[in-house]
């Protein structure tokens, strides 16, 4: 972060700033003054003229700059147990969906000299923040980012094999259970559709059944069907609700296959058949990738992350 940018920030001049941060702004009111030293803390800005002892000698230290929707705690744990495994520590940053909070990070985690990031941006406009880690010499690896569309979990797929794991169980009158603006369901959506496409059976609207919509249980009347993927678990024990009202069972009356976060999720209902979601095996491969950069060994795992499902 330059004088420049902070002084844009802030809605004063470049000179301004330069007086506050050097203790020059006797003739500077203080609402001024606090909102300028306020921005200066928030995004981490160093006058040129008091750093000192720059290095370019490793910190053995990386940054985790995720937003809300990676905060997964196997995703994480695995991370922490690879970094730590190679001796690196971590420091974790959650933007929390703030574009601002996002940018903030990316200064602190550079202040803090670390040798590498994880990163998963907000938007591609955050890609436009790369330059930070770039100006210092920081390794990036992107998760499910555009700029690296290897470094994600592939929900597409994943949704593509529940859906065959139905058509190959008999299941032709099929439904995908969806939660209303959540990625991963459109992605998994988007595997079912690809696999009733491949299967010769026509996809319809009424096949999608969104949790949150008071009368989703017309699609589910519309064609009958006699299995069902779930893009999340919790959506799938809610739809067990609503079908033991109507005194239908699962699996004797319809067969449910679910997408789950953790092996512990199935244990008290094992009539839902699962999926599980590689994240352990995906924070792992992320974090190889990163210390391999960083360490320009070569041993980095393969350029995309494959998964098999358990």
């Amino acid at each position: 972060m330059t004088i420049k940018e902070i002084a844009q920030i802030a809605g004063v001049s470049i000179s301004t700033v330069s007086k506050i941060v050097n203790n020059k702004d006797e003739n500077i009111n203080a609402e001024t003054r606090n909102r300028v030293l306020k921005i200066v803390k928030d995004y981490n800005y160093t006058p040129y003229g008091t750093v000192k002892n720059i290095s370019e000698a490793k910190t053995f230290m990386l940054g985790l700059l995720l937003n809300a929707s990676a905060g997964n705690s196997r995703f994480l744990d695995s991370i922490l147990k690879t970094a730590q495994k190679n001796g690196y520590s971590l420091l974790l940053c959650d933007c929390m969906s703030d574009p601002d909070q996002e940018l903030k990070n990316i200064t602190a985690l550079c202040r803090h000299k670390v040798d590498g990031v994880i990163w998963e941006p907000l938007s591609e406009k955050s890609l436009e923040y790369a330059r930070y880690f770039e100006s210092e010499g920081i390794e990036v690896c992107f998760v499910n980012s555009p700029a690296d569309p290897g470094s994600r979990i592939d929900f597409t797929r994943i949704g593509y094999q529940g859906a065959k794991l139905l058509l190959d169980n008999g299941h032709t009158k099929v439904g995908c259970l969806t939660k209303t603006g959540s990625r991963r369901s459109q992605l998994v959506l988007e595997g079912f559709k690809k696999c009733l496409f491949d299967n010769g059976i026509t996809y319809s609207d009424s096949m999608n059944l969104p949790i949150e919509q008071d009368d989703w249980h017309a699609g589910l009347f519309s064609h009958t069907p006699t299995g069902i993927l779930s893009s999340h678990y919790a959506a799938s024990l809610r739809l067990m609700e609503q079908l033991a009202r109507i005194h239908y069972r699962v699996p004797d009356d319809l067969s449910l296959v679910s997408l789950r976060d953790c092996p512990e999720e199935c244990v008290h209902y094992p009539g839902i058949s699962t999926l599980r979601i590689p994240y352990s095996e995906f924070g792992e491969y992320v974090c190889a990738q990163l210390i391999s950069r960083c360490e320009k060994t070569g041993n980095a795992p393969g350029a995309k992350f494959c998964h098999g499902l358990r």
